[in-house]
């Protein structure tokens, strides 16, 4: 798969995913957060906590994905295996 990512896409999805967090993290009230989320046992805050922990991982950690694709084919290889 040689598709290369338009970094600027990939900027512009950070900001709304961003600016969407923040909109709904404002306009909640205390008692909205509270609630159990639909299909999931945890509470609206708890979920929206887990959301934004997983995208600063990801965003933190983006520099592995772009070392892997400068490794040759079988370090690629070797570090999948593991």
């Amino acid at each position: 798969m040689t598709d290369k990512l338009d970094r600027d896409a990939v900027l512009a999805g950070y900001a709304r995913a961003r600016d969407t967090f923040r909109r709904v993290a404002d306009g909640a009230s205390p008692e909205y957060l509270a609630q159990r989320s639909r299909g999931t046992r945890w509470t609206n805050r708890q979920l929206l906590f887990h959301m934004v922990f997983g995208y600063l991982i990801v965003y933190t950690l983006r520099w592995i994905v772009r070392l892997g694709g400068l490794l040759p084919r079988w370090a690629s290889r070797a570090f999948s295996a593991c």
